[in-house]
């Protein structure tokens, strides 16, 4: 009884140690899709990518650090995007069968949509991690350039897809979106992402008074362009505003 007792809590250890890396990208992936609009639940998007940068943060090695890259943080942010990706286009699968040549094709479709567009967050862990491991560069430092990068990245050509940027998931919030006046959409995604490295620097830190510091700074790394956006929107305008209406016809898909 004694050895078996010993055995369970060594099984549980390794269980959550190869398998901790890929939950933790999933959990950032099923996050960010929840701040979207469709699930409203906007303010998880400034912390829906510490898991997978913490997970970066902490199996990143530099230059001096002969040691591999464990296979469960190489993947990590792979399966955070596709997570993120097949969970935000779910309703792919609800369009009308009967409208499609070949209905068979909505879940694989779904899930080809999912490895894709997928690939763009891999590229940003990747960039990461290469740029940590040839010139030292903190991780969570890139974070937020690198994101930005690939992002751009699939917004541009022929496919490119900008569905999905995280900028988006504050559309509903005008006064939160108002610096893309100034940096434009990619922007907003930029200060996301900052705004999640900062967090995640709070969780990794081992003292607490530097936990409260970067925790203070994230919160004023927020607070600052929304009150900038609040009193933009406050402003008088002795102007004219143009008036722009947009209209979608409900047209069936069959057509």
């Amino acid at each position: 009884m004694p050895s078996i007792s010993r055995r369970r809590p060594a099984a549980k250890s390794a269980f959550i140690s190869r398998f901790r890396r890929p939950l933790s990208a999933a959990a950032s992936g099923l996050l960010l899709s929840l701040s979207f609009p469709s699930a409203g639940l906007w303010p998880l998007v400034f912390v829906a990518l510490v898991p997978l940068l913490v997970v970066l943060h902490r199996d990143s090695p530099g230059p001096a650090d002969t040691s591999p890259t464990p296979r469960g943080a190489r993947w990590a942010p792979w399966i955070a995007g596709i997570v993120f990706n097949v969970v935000t286009f779910w309703w792919i699968v609800r369009l009308p069968a009967h409208a499609m040549t070949h209905p068979w094709l909505i879940f694989p479709g779904l899930l080809a949509l999912g490895l894709y567009l997928g690939l763009f967050v891999a590229l940003f862990g990747w960039t990461v991690r290469l740029v940590r491991r040839r010139l030292g560069w903190p991780v969570l430092a890139l974070a937020p350039i690198a994101w930005a990068a690939s992002e751009w990245a699939k917004s541009s050509g022929t496919l490119g897809c900008p569905w999905g940027n995280v900028g988006y998931a504050l559309a509903e919030h005008p006064a939160w979106i108002q610096g893309a006046s100034l940096v434009g959409a990619q922007g907003i995604g930029f200060w996301i992402l900052v705004v999640n490295s900062l967090v995640a620097a709070a969780f990794v830190s081992r003292r607490w008074w530097s936990r409260a510091a970067w925790a203070v700074v994230a919160v004023l790394t927020v607070w600052v362009p929304v009150q900038w956006g609040m009193d933009r929107l406050r402003e008088p305008r002795p102007r004219p505003i143009a008036r722009v209406a947009l209209v979608q016809p409900s047209i069936a898909s069959e057509i």
